[in-house]
């Protein structure tokens, strides 16, 4: 069965060189021209900094690899196996330069893997648990192992697969929305421990997963709206995160780091301040606040203070507009699940004096 139809196609292969460190021009050369291919590149250089492209050959749907071998272009058919393969590439070389290859199967709906060993092109099945492979890259740690992140299609989860050495471990990353793990992209840090950018759909989020070696950590990095398509992560020397990612609202190209301070985002919208019966455990004030359409209960983690207790006793509330810096807890976090939404931990004191106040509603005490 094909997963995948009615892509568009594209003619040809084309790398760009640089002549050099401080080259006046860009070199182009068309590296496939036998029919349309080169849907879905994926690029690595080697040692001797030659080029190693793995991509699509569209009309057949096979998975293709050129590489440059110092004289001239040499191109291989990896691939042939399915109606429809080589969808999601993404490629990294190893120690002795070896082209490894993740991608997507088409036909089988499987996560696939195709390294190079020296002598003949190897090909796994990665995981074939439902049509499991979108969005793949790959990595290689430094016994050149890889590490493949990508998206359950199925239940839209983000998922991780990495061989030990012996066998493949596969994990759930991200399973805490309707549809998460879109535009994966991967790197390891110095003790290969994976990091992961991709994109939330679900909450329209740029969002950001590294293992810190006992446990996921997942973080919302850019939650201004429908922001986080196509990711692509780098780590420095001491093993900070880079993000380049396109702001899907604004059609801009954005570009996100973390500067070593504690991680938190900001949120931007309407804030309810609540004040509840005098005497009652919801007794005020209180704050609930709305993000496009989304909405978070409001811990002030200084003042240790719970949230707005669902007792119905409301007297008052206003809203206004305002920008608070915090960190979002899941919702399966919430002790008050499911009667209220997702919590925000706010950092500092939340600022609502001197904000236009847009509106406020009066409502009659419900208490018995």
């Amino acid at each position: 069965m094909r997963y995948l139809k009615g892509l568009v196609a594209i003619s040809a292969v084309y790398i760009v060189l640089a002549a050099g460190a401080f080259a006046d021009a860009w070199h182009i050369e068309s590296v496939d021209t036998a029919g349309n291919v080169g849907k879905t590149t994926s690029i690595a250089l080697d040692a001797s900094d030659n080029p190693h492209i793995s991509y699509m050959d569209y009309p057949n749907y096979d998975l293709k690899y050129a590489y440059y071998d110092g004289s001239d272009w040499q191109i291989e058919y990896v691939d042939t196996g399915g109606d429809v393969v080589g969808y999601y590439i993404s490629i990294a070389l190893d120690g002795s330069d070896n082209p490894h290859i993740s991608y997507f199967d088409g036909t089988n709906g499987d996560l696939k893997y195709a390294y190079y060993d020296g002598a003949d092109w190897q090909i796994e099945a990665v995981d074939t648990e439902g049509a499991v492979g979108y969005y793949t890259s790959i990595a290689l740690d430094a016994s050149d192992n890889p590490h493949i992140s990508y998206q359950d299609y199925p239940n839209y989860d983000l998922k991780y697969a990495y061989y030990d050495g012996s066998d493949w471990q596969i994990e759930y990353v991200d399973t805490g929305g309707d549809v998460v793990g879109y535009f994966t992209s991967i790197a390891l840090d110095g003790s290969d421990n994976p990091h992961i950018s991709y994109y939330d759909w679900t909450n329209g989020d740029l969002k950001y997963a590294y293992y810190d070696g006992t446990a996921w950590q997942v973080e919302s990095v850019d939650t201004a709206e429908r922001t986080g398509f196509h990711t692509s992560i780098a780590l420095d020397a001491s093993d900070t995160p880079y993000i380049s990612y396109f702001d899907n609202t604004n059609h801009d190209l954005k570009y996100a780091y973390y500067d070593g301070t504690a991680r938190h985002d900001k949120f931007k919208g309407l804030i309810f301040v609540v004040y509840a019966a005098i005497g009652t455990r919801s007794e005020g004030p209180q704050y609930l606040l709305q993000v496009s359409g989304k909405e978070f209960f409001i811990l002030r983690s200084e003042a240790k203070q719970h949230p707005w207790d669902w007792d119905w006793n409301i007297e008052y509330f206003s809203r206004r507009f305002v920008e608070v810096t915090g960190k979002k807890k899941a919702f399966e976090e919430s002790p008050y699940k499911p009667f209220v939404p997702d919590f925000l931990e706010v950092t500092g004191v939340i600022d609502v004096e001197g904000i236009e106040d847009i509106g406020g509603t009066r409502f009659p005490n419900t208490s018995n």
